[in-house]
């Protein structure tokens, strides 16, 4: 019988990239599965509750709105306003629903040494209608997600230490 080598599995990033380019979807998990803590403490909402917002009847969206929204970036394209100033678009996805994200020059500038295709961010911006139901997200703040999965758990003991630091430090 033949023997094959023994090779470590792909990392599970990896094997989420490779799932997306060949099924077109993300079938043993999300990149954002491992962002859950700081997604949490930021209180923002996803594309996909927005978008469920924007379809609401009873509940409107409405030009110049301001949101702090996550996901993670893709689709990211640099282009030249017709003034000849860059800007970028791109997609934010939370593995249910997108929505297109806007960096005008300012932005772009403050931002574009971390950005950059999967990173998982929060971000607080407005919205720009283009009629009820289309929208952009303009970026005001970009902050990028700590991967909880590979941080160091803390123990509890741990954790009753850090509050009373934190509290005395504060």
């Amino acid at each position: 019988a033949d023997s094959y080598p023994q090779i470590e599995e792909f990392p599970h990033k990896t094997i989420l990239e490779m799932e997306k380019e060949s099924l077109g979807i993300y079938f043993s998990g999300h990149p954002l599965d491992g962002y859950s803590s700081d997604i949490k403490a930021s209180a923002a909402i996803g594309p996909s509750a927005l978008i469920k917002m924007a379809e609401d009847e009873s509940e409107s969206l409405s030009d110049k709105q301001k949101f702090k929204i996550y996901g993670l970036i893709s689709k990211l394209t640099l282009r030249k306003t017709s003034s000849g100033n860059m800007m970028a678009t791109g997609v934010l996805e939370d593995g249910i629903g997108e929505c297109e994200i806007v960096f005008f020059k300012n932005k772009l500038a403050e931002y574009e040494s971390v950005l950059a295709e999967g990173i998982a961010v929060v971000i607080e911006g407005y919205i720009s209608l283009r009629d009820e139901s289309d929208f952009s997200i303009v970026v005001n703040k970009l902050t990028l997600l700590r991967d909880n999965s590979k941080m160091p758990k803390v123990s509890e003991k741990d954790k009753s230490k850090q509050t009373k630091t934190d509290s005395i430090s504060k």
